[in-house]
């Protein structure tokens, strides 16, 4: 059973917390549960860890499988 907040609260995740494993495992979910108004807060990530290559790397296939539906 998914709760229906579970999106707000990556996004949030990903918008604030400080931990790169953290914010990973947030994109790792929304991958899964994301729509494609969720894009933005995946990029913004992006942008937050732009040193961290694997987060770019994780953000990028998370925008990929949301926009496949």
């Amino acid at each position: 059973m998914r709760h229906d907040l579970v999106p707000q609260w990556l996004v949030q995740v990903m918008a604030q917390d400080a931990e790169v494993n953290v914010v990973a495992a947030a994109i790792e979910v929304l991958a899964e549960v994301g729509a494609p108004e969720h894009v933005g807060a995946l990029r913004s990530a992006a942008r937050r860890f732009a040193g961290d290559p694997f987060i770019g790397f994780a953000a990028q296939v998370a925008e990929q499988r949301i926009q496949a539906g």
